[in-house]
């Protein structure tokens, strides 16, 4: 038999900051489970220390077992756990497809002729744990069956795609496995991030969803926040999607400068590629300017200093980030001045 995912009291020991489903109907979500993790990422340590005695009763650390065992374990006791805050009847609504496969010897094999969508198997199977109203057979079967299905690749990503139907059409889900897999790749730069979420009119919407990923990621995942990869990750999204919030000046300022060969894009761009510079100087920012006329230089290098300084706080790594930046713009443009 394998160890509990969750112990009979457990929803007790849930945090009153710990993220909570709310499930309208099938098919369908009202509060995410990702929301407060992505708004808040310090609160993840908090609920995670709260609920450590019940994650180690879940992980039967008695018995052992690898590292990507004991995270499959804790991904599904979080989903279930989680799951199990909402009301009844919020269940009962989750389950109303056929439940024959509630029954079967195999819930998994069952469950892949009612849905072929893996995180709405997840969510199914997680439901009907919470829920309760289960044999011991059921029970460990169920559980056997969930811990299997988050081992596999991408289930992130695939539990989000179920609860937010925004996931739904192929190329938006092409995209954001995409970036889950550059996620977990060596750390990229903010201006990477930029262009592989590719078209403007979608790529808020990829990154709002990337974040909302890799926060529920992180909170199932019992990956300590000090130190994590993810949580570096995390907070580069958040920068960037912060710069994103200047799309509308990068449009309005490159409308009014009007230099050839620089639009808003181009702004929004250099905005991102100069935050990324943590001791920029006057020489490296006159190597990022296009080959345009001399005279449009002075107007353009005091263009990029209006936006850096409207730029909110959060967009960069440190007080002297912004002091720094707005330094050798303006050594820049001093030389262009005449």
């Amino acid at each position: 038999m394998v160890d509990p995912i969750i112990p009979q009291n457990s929803s007790a020991h849930i945090g009153a900051n710990s993220p909570v489903v709310s499930i309208a109907g099938p098919g369908h979500a009202g509060e995410s489970v990702f929301s407060h993790a992505a708004a808040a990422l310090e609160a993840l340590q908090s609920d995670l220390s709260e609920t450590g005695e019940d994650v180690g009763f879940a992980l039967g650390s008695r018995r052992g077992g690898d590292a990507a065992h004991r995270r499959n374990r804790v991904t599904a006791w979080k989903l279930v756990a989680e799951l199990g805050a909402s009301e009844e009847a919020v269940l009962d609504g989750l389950l109303t497809d056929a439940q024959g496969w509630l029954q079967a010897a195999s819930p998994r094999a069952a469950l892949e002729l009612l849905t072929q969508d893996r995180g709405r198997q997840a969510l199914l199977l997680a439901a009907a744990l919470a829920r309760g109203k289960l044999s011991p057979q059921q029970k460990t079967r169920l559980e056997e069956a969930l811990s299997a299905l988050l081992a596999e690749e991408d289930m992130a990503l695939a539990v989000f795609g179920a609860l937010h139907g925004g996931v739904r059409t192929p190329d938006l889900r092409q995209a954001l496995r995409r970036l889950y897999q550059r996620a977990g790749d060596t750390r990229s730069k903010l201006s990477e991030w930029l262009a592989e979420l590719g078209e403007r009119e979608t790529r808020r919407q990829k990154l709002a969803a990337m974040i909302q990923v890799l926060a529920f990621e992180l909170s199932a995942s019992g990956e300590p926040i000090v130190g994590s990869h993810l949580v570096a990750v995390i907070g580069d999204l958040q920068r960037l999607l912060n710069l994103l919030g200047l799309e509308s000046h990068c449009q309005e300022s490159a409308h009014r400068l009007a230099c050839p060969d620089v639009d808003g894009e181009w702004l929004l761009n250099a905005v991102v590629r100069l935050s990324e510079q943590l001791w920029a100087d006057a020489e490296l920012v006159a190597q990022m300017l296009p080959m345009t006329e001399p005279t449009w230089r002075y107007p353009l290098i005091r263009t990029l200093s209006q936006l850096i300084q409207v730029m909110p706080a959060r967009c960069f790594v440190d007080d002297e980030h912004q002091a720094r930046l707005l330094s050798a713009l303006a050594e820049l443009r001093d030389r262009h001045a005449d």
